[in-house]
């Protein structure tokens, strides 16, 4: 029998084994200290983002303290000064960690600094300033007391302007005993000024029967200053005055900013004594029966706003100098909605510092006499009323501060109060809240380690 030859085993082949699972148990060591490096690092990551967020915290709760001890009548709780005095704290305990806080400036502005101090020393610092100024926003001017563009003002019997100018596209006819006790403008080629009393200079192609207390601008003499007593100078052929625009009123941004507030849906009648501001109503506003009503921020009605029965519309006294706004406005149906009727004794008026007005919009499109945009009767002290693309009438004994639209309309004895003790709306800042509230300015946070 033959015997196969014998081959031993060679010895490299379990050394290399060896080698190949020594590099292996290798790896899976250095992935593991990789692994558990990176499990390490992400829980050290995690405890550091987490103590930062507390000392975060820790510093808005300081600013919290902050306005709560501007706005104290008392110092228990703020280390012992309180209200404008307040000057701020060192380390304030909260929970776990703590809190320091500085606040600097004089006035109505302050500058809050609070620094969060979380467990196991981990920092974190806010910036912001204060005010309590009402937020407002400047406005064109409301430079005359009446102002009409293509279809003219009227004035009825005994209807007076007192102290601002009146200025029109179109014509200015008065009844028996008007008075417009400043200038008029008339910018309509062959525009006329027609049996207005009081007048102090005129302005139009043609002033007719009229009262003329200081100088009179024209056309043709003799013709167009027919029946004209003027007791200063006359100056025929003159050019036909250049037209004015009406105001330009930022609808949109006040919308939003009545919208940002509350929203309420379907018709409203606010009780008496409520605080409205900033809202939008979708849906019609009625004020009746002695309600009283304190606005604190622009009104938005998609409807119409009705106004009676010793009603009254009075901004918050916070708004100081400032002035609000109540818009009627329905996008959706400018030819019927978006009216205001004012009647019965309602009232309207400022903050009660001079200076102040409610400028009520509408933006309905009416013009005619008998259904204007704006309907005003009886007191509306502190109100401005404003329709650029429709007509405003006071109606018998009602008065305003100023009346824009493309026709105003002065019943019978009605009157336009301009100038209230030497301040008018020329420049008109309108508030979008009441001041005399600690709040933060936009655009003043800052945070930084």
């Amino acid at each position: 029998m033959r015997t196969l030859p014998h081959h031993p085993r060679h010895p490299g082949g379990r050394g290399f084994a060896l080698i190949v699972t020594t590099v292996l148990l290798g790896v899976v060591i250095a992935v593991s200290v990789t692994l558990l490096d990176m499990s390490l690092s992400m829980q050290r990551t995690s405890k550091t983002v987490e103590r930062t967020y507390d000392a975060t915290l820790l510093a808005e709760a300081g600013i919290q303290k902050a306005i709560y001890c501007l706005k104290a009548d008392a110092g228990a709780n703020c280390g012992g000064a309180y209200g404008p005095s307040y000057a701020g704290e060192s380390n304030v305990g909260f929970g776990a960690g703590k809190f320091s806080v500085s606040v600097t400036g004089t006035g109505s502005a302050r500058s809050i600094t609070a620094t969060g101090q979380a467990p196991g020393g981990y920092t974190q610092t806010i910036a912001t300033q204060v005010s309590l100024d009402a937020p407002s926003r400047s406005q064109p001017g409301f430079d005359y007391a009446v102002q009409a563009s293509d279809l003219g003002v009227q004035l009825e019997n005994n209807a007076e302007v007192n102290n601002g100018v009146v200025r029109t596209d179109s014509d200015v006819v008065c009844g028996n005993n008007a008075e417009v006790n400043y200038d008029i403008y008339v910018s309509r080629a062959g525009g006329k000024i027609d049996n207005c009393k009081g007048v102090i200079d005129a302005h139009a192609d043609q002033v007719l029967n009229s009262k003329v207390l200081g100088s009179a601008y024209y056309r043709n003499d003799p013709a167009d200053i027919s029946g004209t007593a003027v007791s200063g100078a006359k100056h025929p052929n003159q050019a036909t005055p250049v037209g004015q625009t009406l105001p330009t009123f930022d609808k949109a941004f006040w919308e939003n900013v009545a919208e940002s507030g509350v929203v309420v849906y379907g018709d409203y009648s606010p009780a008496d004594n409520s605080t409205l501001g900033p809202i939008k109503i979708v849906g019609n506003l009625t004020l009746s029966n002695n309600v009283d009503v304190i606005v604190n921020g622009p009104i938005w009605v998609v409807g119409n706003i009705t106004m009676s029965n010793n009603a009254s519309f009075t901004l918050a006294p916070g708004f100081g100098p400032s002035s609000g706004v109540i818009i009627a406005d329905n996008p959706a149906d400018t030819a019927n909605s978006g009216i205001i009727d004012i009647s019965n004794n309602a009232f309207i008026s400022g903050s009660g510092t001079d200076g102040s007005y409610v400028l009520m919009y509408s933006s309905n499109t009416s013009t005619a006499d008998s259904s204007p945009a704006i309907k005003v009767a009886n007191n509306a002290a502190g109100g401005i009323f404003y329709a650029p693309d429709g007509a405003v009438r006071i109606y018998n004994n009602g008065s305003a501060v100023a009346a824009v639209a493309r026709r105003v309309y002065l019943d019978n004895n009605a009157a336009i109060n301009y100038d209230n003790a030497g301040t008018t709306p020329s420049s008109m800042t309108i508030a979008q809240v009441a001041g005399g509230v600690w709040r933060f300015l936009q655009g003043a946070w800052h945070q930084f380690k």
